[in-house]
């Protein structure tokens, strides 16, 4: 998660509510939530919401370095979008 974590700081500095914190959830305030989420989907990307507004992305074992590549790729359009 940490790697999700430097992506989503670099792409949306004002976005987390706190410092990340080492686990496996990576948890912000994009400034479009849900066109962040429906864009995501759209790249086979499964992240949600915890609130209004904010997202939630999370690790597990299940995650390898492809997906965790997908993932960034994925953040790194929808910025650009």
């Amino acid at each position: 998660a940490a790697r999700l974590a430097a992506v989503v700081q670099e792409l949306w500095p004002d976005a987390f509510p706190e410092p990340y914190g080492g686990t496996n959830l990576v948890v912000f305030r994009p400034p479009d939530a849900a066109a962040l989420v429906d864009h995501l989907a759209a790249q086979g990307v499964r992240v949600g919401t915890i609130a209004p507004g904010v997202v939630r992305l999370a690790t597990h074992a299940g995650i390898d370095d492809a997906a965790l590549d997908l993932a960034i790729a994925a953040l790194r359009s929808a910025a650009a979008a």
